[in-house]
């Protein structure tokens, strides 16, 4: 009922650790610490499924949280699916890295996820943290259905967006907030559409970047005061084709460009 911990130093398990089982998590919080010391990168690929094997909310944490001086990075990677449990189970997912000098990422590529909970992307404090959506195939999203809190106040988060070449639609709903400035990217040749509500309230602005040939469409409302950059550096476009819109802030454009639909789609 209370916490398990999943640690992996790179002091004994340097490189990439492959964990193939199925996982069922029964403790109200399971988290997974990626522990870097003077240097050696840790990398954890979890390849199994993992769902929430009793009832009950369960916290998925990812939390590199070595105060060292390491400039090493770190991943942990979940290449199976993660579900809700069949007895009443939620997953919830969390992301934290407080590495002061390293970039950690938490990356999810199974096909299937399908966890209701949300997900709390609190981000890099101080450290640089990564969260990247990239399903090996198909067009389902990797990010569950709940709410992706991006970023909390004093927090860098950025958003990753990749994996297969088709196009994947996201169904997570995203609140921006906080005072450090945020990124969402496409880092593929794929297309990516989130389809939930945004809210951008992040006061020092948020990133929406394309990097390659895939477009970033926005399918739903698009609210909040925030300010937004838009920031192309490949081919691909970021398209607001939400109706409904409310949002009220400034928007930059300083390369690339935007496509808007009919509608006012940024209110």
């Amino acid at each position: 009922t209370g916490t398990a911990i999943l640690a992996v130093n790179s002091a004994v398990r340097s490189g990439t650790n492959l964990l193939t089982p199925d996982i069922l998590v029964t403790a109200a919080t399971w988290e997974t610490r990626m522990a870097s010391v003077a240097s050696g990168t840790v990398n954890l690929i979890i390849s199994g499924n993992v769902s929430a094997g009793s009832a009950g909310t369960k916290s998925f944490r990812y939390t590199p949280n070595n105060t060292s001086t390491t400039t090493e990075p770190s991943l942990l990677e979940f290449r199976g699916n993660i579900t809700d449990g069949t007895n009443g189970g939620v997953v919830q997912m969390f992301q934290r890295n407080d590495m002061p000098n390293s970039v950690n990422t938490l990356k999810l590529s199974g096909t299937g996820n399908s966890f209701t909970g949300g997900f709390t992307f609190s981000g890099g404090k101080p450290g640089q943290s990564i969260l990247e959506a990239s399903p090996a195939s198909g067009t389902n999203g990797a990010l569950g259905t709940g709410l992706l809190t991006l970023g909390a106040s004093g927090s860098s988060a950025t958003l990753n967006l990749g994996g297969s070449r088709a196009t994947v639609t996201e169904a997570v709903r995203i609140n921006g907030a906080g005072t450090v400035a945020k990124r969402i990217a496409v880092i593929g040749t794929g297309d990516r559409i989130l389809s939930g509500t945004v809210s951008q309230s992040a006061t020092a602005g948020l990133t929406l970047a394309c990097s390659s040939a895939g477009n970033l469409t926005f399918s739903n409302a698009f609210n909040g005061a925030g300010p937004v950059t838009v920031n192309r550096t490949g081919s691909g476009k970021v398209i607001f084709a939400g109706a409904g819109s409310t949002y009220s802030g400034a928007v930059t454009v300083p390369a690339g460009g935007r496509q808007l639909a009919t509608g006012s789609p940024l209110g």
